[in-house]
Parts: C-alpha cells; sequence; structure tokens
C-alpha cells in the first residue's frame, strides 16, 4: 500500500515538473514552486525528453505491456495445413 502511494505521488511530481515547464517556468522556479531540488527538476525533464525521443506513450505505459501470444491448439499441425491448403 505504501509502494503504490508513493509511486502516485512521484506521478504527480513528474506531472507538475512537465506541466509548469511546458508553461514557461524555469528549472529554477519550478524547484521552488514544489520544493524540490533542482538536480530533481532538471533529472525529471531529462527522463521524460527521453521518453518521448523513445517514443514511449502515455496510453502504453498506462496499459502496461503487452501478453506473449497464447500457443494455439493448431500449431503441431501447421505443417499438414499448410500442405492441404
Amino acid at each position: 500500500m505504501r509502494g503504490e502511494k508513493r509511486a502516485e505521488t512521484r506521478q504527480h511530481l513528474v506531472y507538475d515538473v512537465v506541466r509548469r515547464h511546458g508553461r514557461g517556468d524555469s528549472q529554477r522556479a519550478i524547484s521552488r514552486a514544489l520544493d524540490i531540488a533542482r538536480d530533481t527538476v532538471s533529472r525529471i525533464l531529462t527522463e521524460q525528453a527521453e521518453r518521448r525521443e523513445q517514443g514511449e506513450s502515455a496510453i502504453e505505459r498506462a496499459l502496461g505491456p503487452r501478453r506473449a501470444p497464447r500457443v494455439s491448439k493448431l500449431d503441431r499441425y501447421a505443417k499438414e495445413i499448410d500442405a492441404w491448403l
């Protein structure tokens, strides 16, 4: 329970930093407003920029990783089926 709360708090912090930066606030102003270190603001902005460059989207992050495809019962007969078709 405690870890979930911490992760939620971190997400809110990241959101606030990115939102304020997008609004045009300086890193120093963001650090003062949120009462965090300037290095933390810089690190958050760098991490978010790297994520965007790699093409990560918010939808993918919310949904989580895709499941591995399930094995079909027909997989072992694939050669025979292909031969028939």
